[in-house]
């Protein structure tokens, strides 16, 4: 679910198709192939706790970089 919210992929026939044509993925998934039906099942079964917490760890690790990054960057210095 969380490839398919980045690679915005909008249902579950195509992030199965895109699965199954990536095998880069498939390598890192463990998987050889998997349907429609098996994603649908599969994410029926997590529980929203889960994703919560793989938003919320997302979310801090994408503010860190953002304040990292941004108090890294110089301001630019204005004339007048």
């Amino acid at each position: 679910m969380f490839i398919a919210q980045i690679s915005k992929i909008e249902s579950i026939r195509a992030l199965a198709e895109w699965v199954t044509n990536d095998t880069d993925l498939q390598d890192n998934l463990k998987l050889d192939s998997i349907s429609a039906s098996q994603l649908s099942r599969r994410l029926k079964e997590m529980s929203s706790d889960f994703w919560r917490t793989v938003f919320t760890q997302v979310a801090k690790i994408a503010i860190q970089k953002t304040t990292n990054h941004l108090s890294a960057t110089p301001m630019p210095t204005v004339s007048m």
